[in-house]
Formats: C-alpha cells, sequence, structure tokens
C-alpha cells in the first residue's frame, strides 16, 4: 500500500530533489529549454518534475498527479501553478522528438561540465541492454515477428536473450556525467559499432589529441586500435584478449604516409603520432588499471537500472524507448552533479541509499 508522497525537510531525499528541482528552475537551464525550441516552458517543468519523482521513487505519473492535487503541500514542492493531467503530460512528451529532447538534454549537460576543462579527457565506454516486457515466455516470437517493428531479438551476457534495443554510453571519468549515448535495436556486436562511436564523439566536439577511451574486449580488434590513433589521434584502450600480439599492433602503426612530407607542419604531425602511439603501447598493457576505470560505468548503468528503475520498458519504438532513457539519464545527470561521483556513491544510489 502507497503511503502518499511526503517531502519532509529532513529527509536526504528531499534535499537532493530540491536541489535538482532548483537547477530545472534556473533561469540557464529555462534558456536552454526554451532555446531548442521546447514550449512551454512552465508545462515542460512540471512534466520533467513528475517523470523524475516517477523514475526516482518508482512510481506511476498517474498517482504523482493525484497526490500534488490532493496535497497543497506537495504542489508547493512542484512549484508550479498549474497541474496537468496524466493524458496533457504524455501529450507534451510525444510532441517534441526524441532528437529534440537529446540535443535540448547535451546542451544541459555541457552546461553542467562547463568548469571541466582539462587538456585531455578520459572516458568510459560501454553498452549495456535495453528490453522492452515482451512476454515472449507465453508466445514464441521469431525473427520474422519483428520485422516490422523497431525492436529485435539481442543477447546480453547479464540477461540473456531479450528482446529490446542495446543503449552505448560514454561518461568522462573525471565527472562521471554521461557525454554521449547512442540506441541500436538488438545487440550489434561491439566492434563493429566502435567507429561508429568514434565519429559521433567527433561530431559533438568531444575528441581531442590523447584523449583515452577506455573500454572492455567486447570492442576489441587490431583494425579499432589501428582507427583510434591513425584517425581520431586518441588512445583505444580496449581491454585486449589472450590472443593479442603487441608487435602485431605495432607493425600496425606505422606513421601515415602524409606526415613523411618535409613541411614543418607534418613534421611536427610525425612527432606527435610517435609519441602518442608509445604512449598508447604502454597503457594498453596495463589491463588491471584499464579494469578498475572502466568499471565505474557498470556501477553507472547499475544506478540507472536498480537506483532509477530503467529496467523494463513499456515502449516498443526507438523513439519512446530513447526519450525514456535520454530523461533518466539527465536526471542521473543532475544527481551526480550534485556531488555522487565515486563508486562507493554510485554503488550506494543504487541501493536507494543517500548520506
Amino acid at each position: 500500500m502507497l503511503l502518499g508522497l511526503n517531502f519532509d525537510n529532513s529527509n536526504p531525499y528531499t534535499s537532493l530533489l530540491e536541489e535538482i528541482f532548483n537547477i530545472i528552475d534556473s533561469r540557464r537551464i529555462q534558456q536552454i529549454i526554451a532555446s531548442n525550441g521546447i514550449k512551454p516552458l512552465n508545462k515542460f517543468n512540471f512534466t520533467l518534475k513528475v517523470i523524475f519523482i516517477s523514475q526516482f521513487f518508482n512510481l506511476k505519473v498517474s498517482y504523482i498527479i493525484d497526490e500534488i492535487n490532493r496535497k497543497p503541500e506537495v504542489k508547493s514542492f512542484f512549484n508550479v501553478k498549474t497541474v496537468l493531467s496524466v493524458s496533457q503530460v504524455t501529450e507534451l512528451i510525444g510532441r517534441f522528438s526524441a532528437q529534440t529532447i537529446e540535443k535540448t538534454i547535451n546542451t544541459i549537460l555541457r552546461y553542467l561540465n562547463r568548469n571541466n576543462r582539462v587538456q585531455s579527457h578520459t572516458y568510459l565506454l560501454d553498452a549495456t541492454p535495453l528490453d522492452v516486457d515482451y512476454n515472449f515466455d507465453s508466445k514464441k516470437i521469431s525473427k520474422k515477428n519483428l520485422e516490422n517493428k523497431d525492436p529485435k531479438w539481442g543477447h546480453g551476457t547479464s540477461i540473456g536473450f531479450y528482446i529490446g534495443f542495446k543503449g552505448t554510453f560514454v561518461l568522462d571519468y573525471n565527472t562521471m556525467m554521461p557525454v554521449l549515448f547512442i540506441i541500436h535495436p538488438g545487440s550489434p556486436h561491439d566492434s563493429q559499432i566502435f567507429p561508429e562511436i568514434l565519429e559521433q564523439m567527433k561530431k559533438h566536439h568531444l575528441l581531442h589529441h590523447n584523449d583515452k577511451i577506455l573500454a572492455d574486449r567486447g570492442y576489441y580488434s587490431y583494425e579499432n586500435y589501428e582507427i583510434g590513433l591513425k584517425k581520431y589521434h586518441i588512445q583505444p584502450l580496449i581491454l585486449t584478449k589472450s590472443n593479442f600480439n603487441i608487435e602485431k599492433l605495432n607493425n600496425a602503426l606505422t606513421c601515415p604516409l602524409e606526415y613523411f612530407r618535409q613541411n614543418k607542419k607534418d613534421k611536427e604531425n610525425k612527432s606527435k603520432f610517435i609519441k602518442l602511439a608509445n604512449s598508447f603501447c604502454k597503457n594498453i598493457i596495463k589491463r588491471k588499471r584499464i579494469k578498475y576505470v572502466r568499471s565505474h560505468i557498470e556501477d553507472f548503468f547499475k544506478f540507472l537500472k536498480e537506483g532509477l528503475n530503467l529496467k523494463h520498458f513499456h515502449k516498443y519504438t526507438t523513439e519512446s524507448v530513447k526519450k525514456t532513457t535520454l530523461l533518466t539519464v539527465l536526471l542521473a545527470s543532475l544527481i551526480i552533479n550534485q556531488g555522487y561521483t565515486t563508486k562507493t556513491d554510485l554503488q550506494m544510489l543504487s541501493e536507494g541509499r543517500i548520506i
């Protein structure tokens, strides 16, 4: 039995949510939302807050709206004048495309990360299954049944076979904030989508010379090492497999031919590439360090799924799943932005504990 929403000032959850709502209501965030064509602001703010409470406490939107209408103190906590109905909340979210919401959230995340100005970044890369709640135990669903539908059969090491999507995330290790999210139907192999991930990072101006990307062995291939170093000039620190041969990799890491021209710029580029390749070869064999640092993204996934209830989707299109995931990522980012950046912090949040 639900006992009702109760925002007690002595409760750490109340303080955390109050800080998050204050950020959402801030003038700069409102400007970002409006500049991306999302209006009316007061209705969108209300919708965001209701969705955040729904994710945070795993409550139905209808129940939260009933509580707002029933309790003046809850309405006061939401800081709203107009209370929308469930259908109005649903209609408002449906009005804007996933692309618009993604652009808005990415701009908000860049704003929250505005003070993170370092010469080189360390990024954490991994993917997690996003399974929709098809009841395939009671009815056999073949690949043919899903031909004209967005979700596809996939396989994840944590959940086995599922129907849904693969969500790929990139986190900034320094802040533990997500900087990129890509969704694919089913579960394409990680090594095949690695070049796409790098290209998307470049498109969003996330990659700089000598940045490091730490990933598990699913992304392993000599070609991916070469692409990361030669095309994007970063260190792709993908966990190696037992058949890894450092000499074979060294042979592939010859300087691009254009660097051998005799002008000053190409000589500088050649020198930078050699330093980059040497640094990479020293770091790629530090498997324990790579495994430990990369494991932080697993805690982030656990926080999303256990702490913010991003487990099973009651949505069946790429558009709707992406919107839900993006809004959950925004909430997670706002929480992390309050100083919850360590492995211990994320593990406690996953377990519903806040200091």
